[in-house]
């Protein structure tokens, strides 16, 4: 077999793992409470390792050579080769949160979000990285100062070797701040924990932390603000987020008020708003009766007004939504729900984006059925990535 087959099956292998690729970053997101790592499910053979023994003489039984070489029952022959090999099988790889974020980034083919969304503000941040004539004395720098004072005397034919030199004042030389820019997002996720997310509730969490990784990687600094919401909503932590069960009603129009106040305290940042939901969408419109219960639950103080937050209010302050809808089963056909919406969430944003232009790509979907959920788990990750990220490469339902 000539070089060229040999190349040609490299890469036909090549293209076999590849096409695997998907399948790895399925079984990857495990979520470490003690630092957040991740594992790579990746096919792996262990090559065995080979070693010779010493062949051995012995004499015969006795004490006298008889002449005859006897081996021990134990040995081999030489040439006999032994070897330790462990099944052929599977390894997990442990990486590091921003090594996983660009290994899915990578495979994806993942573009940027700020290219997509405009990314509207920088954060400014000084660094003492430049020199300067003026300054304060607590930043002087003296290598410098003392490298002005040696090439000034020099120049002038005043040096004189083994006598110290006198700085002047236009020697004097100082650290000074350099302007640097590093762009700043904040992104609020919204987790519906309801009864009925009982099924789908781990998918939602396992998207919500890759789409948390990668929004990190390309950012580097990102502030973010964890809700779950059933009857009232409620912030908490990231640990947390990822762990709480399922339970309660359903009120959307609250969680999107409080996400709102949120983004208040950053007017100068990126915003992106993550909803996790089964599709229900109850409440959605804030009412009387949802700031009375809010009001009386004795949760911290939330600016509320009656009408439909996510339209109001939120759409035109934030660069983007993502909605992760696992489950879908409340369109009316399906499986009517007493109290519930009577379409799935996606449906109604669907319909929301056909009525107005200026949401088309400021809103993204993906959806994925109760059945698929249960057949295919966290295998569907890579396509709901897909769909948020680069949607012209997959159909939404």
């Amino acid at each position: 077999m000539g070089i060229r087959e040999d190349q040609a099956r490299y890469y036909k292998k090549v293209a076999q793992l590849r096409a695997q690729g998907s399948s790895w970053i399925a079984k990857a997101p495990v979520f470490e409470r003690e630092g957040e790592r991740v594992r790579v499910f990746i096919p792996e053979i262990d090559i065995p390792t080979f070693r010779h023994k010493e062949f051995q003489p012995l004499i015969s039984e006795g004490g006298i050579s008889d002449g005859k070489v006897r081996k021990n029952e134990n040995d081999r022959n030489i040439g006999d080769n032994e070897f330790s090999a462990k099944n052929t099988g599977h390894q997990y790889r442990v990486l590091e949160r921003s090594q996983a974020a660009q290994f899915v980034h990578e495979y994806l083919e993942l573009p940027g979000l700020r290219s997509q969304f405009e990314s509207r503000t920088t954060r400014e941040m000084s660094q003492y990285r430049s020199i300067s004539k003026v300054g304060p004395s607590g930043r002087r720098q003296f290598r410098r100062t003392y490298k002005e004072t040696l090439k000034r005397q020099i120049s002038l034919g005043t040096y004189e070797p083994g006598k110290p030199m006198i700085e002047e004042k236009q020697d004097r030389r100082y650290r000074s701040p350099r302007p640097t820019y590093e762009p700043s997002v904040v992104v609020i996720y919204l987790l519906d924990i309801s009864g009925s997310t009982m099924g789908t509730l781990g998918f939602l969490q396992e998207t919500a932390w890759w789409i948390d990784t990668l929004i990190e990687r390309e950012y580097g600094l990102k502030k973010g603000h964890y809700i779950h919401y059933e009857a009232l909503p409620q912030e908490t932590t990231a640990e947390l987020f990822y762990a709480i069960e399922p339970g309660g009603e359903n009120n959307m129009g609250l969680s999107l008020a409080l996400a709102h106040q949120l983004f208040g305290q950053y007017p100068s940042s990126d915003k992106y708003l993550v909803q996790l939901t089964d599709g229900d969408y109850a409440d959605l419109e804030i009412t009387q009766r949802s700031i009375n219960a809010y009001t009386e639950s004795g949760l911290p103080k939330m600016n509320m007004n009656i009408g439909n937050p996510l339209i109001d209010r939120i759409v035109g302050e934030v660069n983007a939504v993502f909605v992760i809808e696992a489950g879908a089963y409340y369109e009316s056909a399906k499986r009517p729900i007493a109290g519930a919406s009577a379409e799935n969430y996606s449906t109604y944003i669907k319909r929301l984006k056909r009525e107005r232009a200026d949401l088309a790509d400021r809103i993204r979907v993906s959806s994925d059925t109760i059945e698929e959920i249960y057949e295919h788990g966290i295998d569907l990750i890579p396509r709901t990535l897909r769909r948020l990220f680069r949607p012209e490469l997959e159909e939404i339902k």
